[in-house]
């Protein structure tokens, strides 16, 4: 089975069920290891296993579980090997070929700080280097594993959230499910856009925040008035009865 080909990894996992969790779990982390992290295709892989909630296949709530299990332990054994190398990270094969992998999280240390290992979990480019320059820093271990585990709460369920929106909308007809899922993009994309535009205070921002801002109500008024609305709200129905049963 190939990790990268999500169709036969969603086919192998609806096959071998019992062993739908312990994959939940390697794959969060595997993803969270420092550097190895970068290697696996971790939110592809959720989105497949969130495919698989939404169909009815794992439950959501134990699914969360395991993925923040594997999260937190992954980013502890990261934060680990920083506090045992320190500088002697800056000397690995790796970083010599990518000095800016390490540099660029650095800068985003520097920045937000302690916040930063919540935020890297959701920002891919330094989410496998953030645990381990807090390491390096010598950042407390229960400084680090408090924020750890609070931000893998809120990560957990939310990477596999949009694999179940995905697997609980095969009710609905190709065409419609796929106006109502791009959609739903596009809200995610223009709130994105939104928030980032205000908070950074950019010149001539304002004409980026109204357009990003009339994107994201056009999107919404469609899927709450349009022509689908009733099929989306079939859609959240049963996005609603999968996560709570």
């Amino acid at each position: 089975m190939s990790f990268f080909d999500l169709e036969q990894f969603i086919s192998w996992i609806s096959n071998n069920p019992d062993w739908a969790l312990a994959i939940v779990f390697a794959i969060a982390f595997i993803e969270s290891l420092a550097v190895v992290g970068l290697l696996m295709p971790g939110w592809l892989l959720l989105v497949g296993v969130g495919v698989l909630i939404g169909t009815g296949n794992i439950n959501f709530y134990l699914a969360s579980l395991f993925c923040f299990a594997g999260a937190v332990i992954g980013e502890y054994l990261s934060f680990l090997v920083g506090v045992h190398y320190q500088q002697k990270v800056h000397n690995w094969r790796v970083f010599k070929r990518h000095p800016e992998w390490l540099a660029n999280t650095e800068h985003f240390f520097q920045r937000f700080g302690i916040i930063s290992i919540a935020l890297g979990r959701f920002i891919g480019p330094v989410r496998a280097f953030v645990p381990l320059l807090a390491g390096m820093s010598s950042m407390p271990a229960l400084r680090f594993q408090i924020t750890n585990i609070l931000s893998a709460l809120v990560w957990a369920p939310v990477y596999l959230t949009p694999g179940v929106i995905i697997g609980a909308s095969v009710q609905l007809e190709p065409q419609v499910r796929w106006i109502i899922l791009s959609n739903l993009v596009v809200i995610v994309i223009s709130l994105w856009f939104l928030f980032s535009f205000i908070k950074a205070k950019l010149k001539f921002s304002s004409l980026k925040v109204l357009v990003s801002f009339s994107v994201f109500c056009t999107s919404l008024l469609f899927l709450i008035m349009g022509k689908y609305h009733q099929q989306f709200l079939e859609l959240v129905s049963v996005f609603l009865s999968i996560v709570n049963q």
